[in-house]
């Protein structure tokens, strides 16, 4: 998912949180309005901090990397908690023993944020809401860096938790997974994967 895909839902999350629907019926009609239309940018004094910071890293993707870095660091002093912020700098390394101390990072945030109740409530859907997509990356970043690493079965440890909050599996990990599990002779957990999967080969 690109970063301008991002940039747009998150603009357009802004408007509907602006508006005030007395039914999803509203809802809908108002989201058919303004499609195939230009979403405004809501500008910056009626941007929460969180927020800012999140445009700050949507506007590093267009940059240099040392003009990128520098909107980085003025998005995590908006915001230390910014997952997408720790997300760019992991994938600007190239070193996955670097890399991964980004996504750990930008993980325990993604924890903290979505645990308790909110896990309790949306497991299962976690690629479906746009603020989780972030700490989901993430997982999948962090899972590809233990593997180059040689950290085979905790990859499959993370690949599988991210099955868990979305069986969907939208970012496509099931093949990865069912191939590490292969490498590891767990024969009894490819099955129960390929099982799972097996309408969507």
């Amino acid at each position: 998912m690109s970063k301008d895909h991002d940039k747009l839902m998150a603009e357009i999350q802004r408007l509907i949180a602006g508006q005030e629907f007395n039914s999803e019926e509203e809802l809908q009609t108002y989201l058919k309005g303004i499609l195939g239309q230009k979403i405004p940018s809501s500008p910056n004094t009626l941007l929460s901090v969180q927020e800012q910071a999140q445009d700050l890293v949507f506007a590093a993707y267009e940059l240099p990397l040392n003009k990128a870095k520098l909107k980085i660091e003025k998005a995590l002093q908006l915001d230390r908690n910014c997952i997408v912020a720790y997300e760019f700098l992991g994938t600007q390394e190239d070193a996955a023993e670097i890399a991964i101390v980004f996504y750990e990072k930008g993980i325990q945030i993604g924890k903290q944020r979505f645990g308790g109740t909110y896990l309790k409530e949306n497991k299962g859907f976690f690629w479906g809401l746009h603020e989780t997509r972030p700490y989901m990356r993430c997982l999948q970043h962090y899972a590809d860096c233990l593997y180059a690493m040689g950290e085979v079965k905790e990859c499959v440890q993370i690949l599988e938790e991210m099955i868990e909050l979305n069986p969907n599996d939208n970012q496509g990990v099931r093949d990865l997974l069912l191939l590490y599990l292969i490498e590891l002779d767990e024969r009894k957990k490819f099955k129960k994967y390929a099982e799972m999967y097996k309408e969507m080969v």
